[in-house]
């Protein structure tokens, strides 16, 4: 299960907000019906937590006894490799189901439980057969100010990170070499506490080098955000979402807030964002499973939601190939299992 279905399942005795939520899809001017296709694996997957796609591979976290990962053929339908060992050590993993593609070949991990982010290379797990990262990150060597409290922390290039706000501090905090930077950007000040990731129950980032932006999404409500890097300082390139309500003092919300975004993906020109919209009261067992895909441009322009024909936990795109790879849960065993979507 990804790491923002643990988050929304955490907080399900707090989970509300504008009722309108629930109807965003009506704000994309064109909507489609999508068919979901098997892809004839279930005998290699567990219980697949989240993926990503590199040319014709396909990689799945799957934990089981003895690995973490699973590489996957997508034109032989074969498994070429397995690793990711589970435990403390530095290369180890104990939490390995919140992965974020950073280029062609390199993806990171962020380990909860570890307390640490590992990026790998694709290839050079391939080549030798072993999943060893490139490169670490122990939040216990970060900056004193944000080592104790950060949960989430990616690697934004090859010398910065960035994390997302920390309780009553910045939105986003950029962190390099013992540097460590705060941002609230220009948001108003009586807008700050509604709509701080913190408060809105740390949703995820997903990272864009090649466009020089990463998105921000949250898991309830309706709220994502595009944030460009490249400079000095972050500047936002667009932001949607409607106001929660919720008690400033505690952070709670009630069972009516409707489940946002789980995850989002990146072709050329467009964002795919996988959408729930389901409240916790109306979809007790399966709120954070979602049926849509809210489909943006790089300026922001909504051109259309996809409408799924099964219940989805994750994407990936495959933008030669015009596939939407998916985890979705079969509607008559309600096991997970693998397969695509054309668009």
């Amino acid at each position: 299960m990804h790491r923002i279905h643990y988050i929304l399942l955490a907080f399900v005795a707090l989970v509300g907000c504008d009722k309108k939520a629930e109807g965003v899809e009506g704000f994309f001017p064109q909507s489609e019906e999508l068919a979901f296709v098997h892809l004839g694996m279930d005998e290699c997957f567990f219980k697949p937590r989240s993926m990503e796609v590199f040319d014709s591979l396909l990689l799945v976290c799957d934990p089981v006894d003895d690995h973490h990962y699973v590489v996957v053929d997508l034109n032989k339908r074969e498994v070429v490799l397995t690793g990711g060992l589970k435990g403390g050590g530095p290369d180890d993993l104990m939490f390995g189901g919140c992965m974020d593609k950073i280029d062609h070949d390199l993806f990171q991990v962020i380990d909860v439980t570890n307390r640490k982010t590992l990026a790998f290379s694709l290839s050079d797990m391939l080549r030798t057969a072993e999943f060893v990262p490139v490169k670490r990150i122990s939040y216990q060597d970060l900056h004193p100010e944000i080592k104790d409290v950060t949960m989430f922390m990616y690697l934004l290039t090859d010398t910065d990170n960035i994390s997302l706000g920390l309780y009553d501090k910045g939105k986003y905090v950029r962190y390099t070499s013992h540097d460590l930077f705060e941002y609230w950007l220009d948001y108003p000040e009586k807008e700050k506490y509604r709509i701080n990731p913190f408060h809105v129950h740390q949703g995820g980032i997903h990272i864009n080098r090649s466009k020089g932006v990463f998105l921000y999404h949250s898991p309830f409500g309706y709220y994502y955000e595009m944030v460009a890097y490249g400079g000095e300082r972050l500047n936002v390139v667009f932001a949607d979402y409607l106001p929660h309500e919720f008690n400033e003092d505690t952070g709670a919300f009630s069972l009516d807030t409707p489940c946002g975004i789980n995850t989002a993906d990146f072709t050329s020109d467009e964002v795919f964002m996988l959408y729930s919209g389901r409240s916790m009261k109306d979809y007790p067992t399966n709120a954070y499973y979602c049926d849509k895909i809210l489909v943006t441009d790089y300026e922001g322009v909504k051109k259309r939601v996809y409408h799924l024909g099964r219940d989805v936990s994750d994407i990936k795109i495959d933008e030669k190939t015009r596939r939407i790879y998916a985890i979705a849960r079969n509607p008559e065993t309600l096991e997970l299992e693998i397969g695509y979507f054309n668009y």
